[in-house]
């Protein structure tokens, strides 16, 4: 049943007609949590399949359909579960200049927006792409319209987003786009639609940069014990070589300010199933620590977990809290661009002490690092 600010913005979009009706038999049929967002899917109208999507309460309720649907949920190479990645649609896609624009807000990758080409596709610029696009004047500027989605450059250093006259170039250890061409090229005033895109997309920059844990505190996945079965708080996955340097001793400091941690040195028995383990492991635990490190990426095990862990935070079942050792978010972005921006701490900045403070934090209500 569609909740009453979804069918206001149904009917206002061609209702029936138009968007069809909810999908009875899959779960996205109902409006459910997505994400840190909500949404729900439609089929059956003269726009085939259809969204509704919000990012909270105090958000617009944006209608997704034909190609706009098409290009959001394909064309970046996520498939269906695009949104919690590329974020929330502020407004439907709105005149701007010679392009359709979309900002988009509260997903994974940061703050970015949706750009149609000349042939009207709807291309993703990622944050870093989005402000030196909207800092030139946006479409109307000296690098037009895009004309590609952005990806890596053929020289491994940094990426690439083609434009009708130019390119842009974000360094690996930078997140700053700058001209490709080289040729001087100044920021425009731009139209009084291109300085309020830009604004707002600066405010949701810095608010996305300055983030800390403490932005997911109210948003803990609901978790319930199998009959049975011991909960944990934190499910720490790491590879083997940082188990002394990191994952140990943060264990040891979780549990020494009560929280509940599945370590596989401590919970795994003579004759247990690996992959059975692992899975209880991720099945009964709320919160999923992940140490990226080189050694990491090497490794099957840890892979398998995170993939286990990515899964139940894409449907709202659990939360990661990434850690970073001996990596570098150019390294990690190369290897995931989603994973990259996703708020972080690293043991080269925090110590283990502090970082068990701020997912303690996190982890058990009314707890206060400062305490």
């Amino acid at each position: 049943m569609l909740g009453r600010p979804f069918r206001l913005a149904y009917n206002a979009a061609g209702g029936r007609a138009r968007l069809g009706c909810p999908r009875s038999d899959d779960p996205s049929g109902f409006v459910g949590p997505w994400g840190p967002g909500w949404r729900q899917d439609l089929r059956g109208g003269t726009e085939g399949v259809a969204r509704i999507m919000t990012l909270d309460a105090t958000s617009e309720v944006v209608v997704m359909s034909g190609r706009f649907y098409d290009d959001y949920t394909n064309g970046s190479g996520l498939g269906p579960n695009s949104g919690p990645v590329l974020g929330y649609p502020t407004s439907p896609p709105k005149q701007v200049g010679a392009a359709l624009v979309v900002r988009l807000t509260g997903g994974e990758a940061g703050p970015g927006l949706m750009v149609s080409d000349p042939t009207g596709r709807m291309r993703w610029l990622r944050g870093p792409f989005a402000r030196r696009w909207l800092e030139l004047g946006g479409p109307d500027g000296p690098l037009g319209r895009p004309v590609s989605d952005y990806h890596d450059a053929p020289d491994g250093q940094g990426e690439l987003q083609e434009f009708e006259h130019d390119y842009l170039r974000v360094s690996p250890d930078a997140d700053t786009a700058m001209v490709g061409s080289g040729r001087a090229v100044v920021a425009q005033t731009g139209s009084p639609v291109v300085r309020k895109l830009w604004a707002e997309l600066e405010q949701d920059l810095r608010r996305f940069s300055a983030g800390s844990l403490e932005q997911i505190r109210h948003r803990p996945p609901s978790r319930a014990a199998s009959a049975g079965v011991q909960a944990w708080d934190v499910f720490i996955s790491h590879a083997s070589e940082d188990k002394e340097t990191v994952a140990k001793p943060l264990a040891d400091a979780l549990r020494a300010r009560g929280v509940t941690v599945w370590l596989d040195r401590t919970e795994l028995r003579i004759g247990d199933s690996l992959r059975a383990k692992i899975d209880l492991g991720l099945a009964n635990s709320r919160f999923g620590v992940v140490v990226f490190s080189p050694s990491f990426f090497a490794k099957g095990w840890p892979r398998y977990e995170l993939d286990g862990l990515v899964m139940r935070e894409v449907s709202g079942e659990q939360t990661l809290l990434p850690l970073w050792h001996k990596i570098t978010k150019a390294e990690l972005m190369a290897r995931s661009p989603s994973l990259a921006d996703k708020i972080a701490r690293s043991t080269e900045e925090f110590s283990i002490e502090d970082i068990a403070d701020e997912i303690a934090a996190v982890v058990l209500p009314g707890a206060d690092p400062e305490d």
